[in-house]
C-alpha cells in the first residue's frame, strides 16, 4: 500500500471511535512512531511536468465571439475562465451566489461571492469574495463571458439549497444546457473545466492532470504575481499549504542568475551619502 493509502485508511478508522478514544489511540507511543517512521520511507518529488496553456488560449480564441458560440461551448468557457482566474474549485463555482454576484458598470471588474466553500475561519463558515478583473482580449475575458452567460443563459434567478447546508439557498450560476432554468452540480461543472485542461500537452503521459486552480495560481507566480498576493486570491492560510499542494512549478519571474553574479556598483556612492 501506498503511503497516502494508509494515512487515508488511519481517518476513517479513527472516525468510527468517539473524540476520547481518538485522542488517546493517536497519542499512543507506538501508533505515533509507526505513522511516523512510515512517512520517513516516503521521498515526496518537488518536481513537475511543464504545462503550457496556449493551446488552451488558442482554443479559446478559436470559438469566436460570446455572442454566437453555442451555449455548450459557452458555458464550458464560463466554467474553465472562472476557475483559472479566480483559482476556484468546482465546488465553489457550483455555489456562486448569483443574488450577491456582480460586474462594475464598466466591466473591468467581477466580484463573485461565494456561499460557505470549504474554507472556514476560526472554525466556522464564510462568504467568500473573489474578485476577478477583465482581460484585454475581449475572447479570452472572464467578465465579459459572464455577463454574456448572464444575458444568454442565466438570465432569470435560480434558487437551489445549498450542498453542505440544505438550511440554506442560494441563486445558482451555472445552468443546465437542457433547461435553463436548472442548476448543475460541481461533478458537471468539473467535466467542463477539464475538458479544456485534458489539451494542454504535458512532458509526460503519465502526468496526472492539473487542477485549474493550481494552473492558475502556479502560472501567476511565474509570471511575476506576489506569493502573498496569489495567498490571498485563492484563499490560502498559508505559503506551506499552497506549496505543498498547488505549486507545480518552482520557476519564478525573478533572474536570480544575474541578480547573484550582479555587482553592487552603486555601493561606494550609497555608502559615501550615508557617511
Amino acid at each position: 500500500w501506498k503511503t497516502s493509502t494508509c494515512l487515508n485508511y488511519k481517518s476513517l478508522i479513527l472516525a468510527i471511535y468517539n473524540p476520547p478514544t481518538q485522542e488517546r489511540i493517536s497519542q499512543d507511543h507506538h501508533f505515533k512512531q509507526f505513522f511516523h517512521c512510515l512517512r520517513s520511507t516516503t521521498i515526496i518529488p518537488m518536481t513537475h511536468p511543464s504545462y503550457d496553456l496556449t493551446p488552451i488560449l488558442s482554443r479559446l480564441s478559436s470559438w469566436g465571439s460570446n455572442d454566437t458560440i453555442s451555449a455548450f461551448i459557452l458555458t464550458r468557457k464560463l466554467c474553465f475562465l472562472l476557475a483559472i482566474t479566480g483559482f476556484l474549485r468546482p465546488s465553489d463555482i457550483h455555489r456562486i451566489d448569483m443574488s450577491s454576484s456582480t460586474a462594475n458598470t464598466d466591466l473591468s471588474l467581477l466580484t463573485l461571492i461565494i456561499d460557505c466553500p470549504k474554507e472556514k475561519r476560526r472554525g466556522s463558515p464564510i462568504r467568500k469574495q473573489v474578485v476577478i478583473r477583465a482581460h484585454t482580449d475581449p475572447l479570452l475575458c472572464p467578465v465579459l463571458t459572464f455577463t454574456t452567460y448572464i444575458q444568454r443563459i442565466a438570465c432569470s434567478p435560480c434558487f437551489h439549497p445549498h450542498p453542505t447546508r440544505p438550511s440554506r439557498s442560494i441563486s445558482t450560476l451555472v445552468r443546465s444546457l437542457s433547461d435553463f432554468n436548472s442548476a448543475v452540480g460541481p461533478q458537471t461543472i468539473g467535466r467542463h473545466i477539464n475538458s479544456l485542461i485534458d489539451i494542454i500537452a504535458v512532458q509526460h503521459s503519465t502526468s496526472r492532470r492539473p487542477r485549474a486552480r493550481a494552473l492558475g495560481s502556479t502560472n501567476a507566480v511565474s509570471l511575476g504575481a506576489s506569493l502573498e498576493d496569489v495567498l490571498t486570491h485563492g484563499s490560502w492560510a498559508s505559503a506551506a499549504v499552497f506549496d505543498q499542494y498547488y505549486r507545480l512549478s518552482r520557476v519564478t519571474a525573478t533572474d536570480f542568475t544575474s541578480l547573484s553574479l550582479g555587482h553592487p556598483s552603486n555601493s561606494g556612492t550609497l555608502d559615501s551619502k550615508l557617511c
